[in-house]
């Protein structure tokens, strides 16, 4: 199987992206002026992780699709919709995650019996 080149271009940017969201949310969690704790920071560094590993995701498999409908041609790079994909993908999640379950949870209980 192999790789394609712009989607691996765009999942590079994403994990730039994604750890700059990340890091971001660790640097402010470490410099917010109260005492943190190890759990605190901890849970800042999952959410780096995590926010680097969600934000390839959505840039290999969604910003190459959704660069379609972008109608500025010079967000089409690929660097610069796998940046904004993976800096917004992590943060978007929840939002997301909820609303999928809003919409749907009951199918999926239904289809779950």
């Amino acid at each position: 199987m192999s790789l394609d080149p712009d989607r691996l271009q765009t999942a590079v940017a994403a994990l730039a992206g994604g750890a700059c969201t990340g890091l971001f949310h660790l640097a402010t969690t470490l410099l917010h002026g109260q005492p943190v704790g190890h759990a605190d920071i901890l849970r800042a560094v999952t959410n780096v992780v995590f926010g680097i590993m969600v934000g390839v995701m959505a840039g290999y498999f969604v910003a190459p699709t959704l660069a379609d409908l972008i109608p500025w041609t010079s967000m089409r790079d690929p660097h610069v919709s796998g940046f904004a994909m993976g800096a917004g993908a992590w943060i978007s999640w929840p939002f997301l995650q909820s609303w999928l379950a809003a919409a749907f949870g009951k199918k999926i209980k239904d289809l779950g019996q």
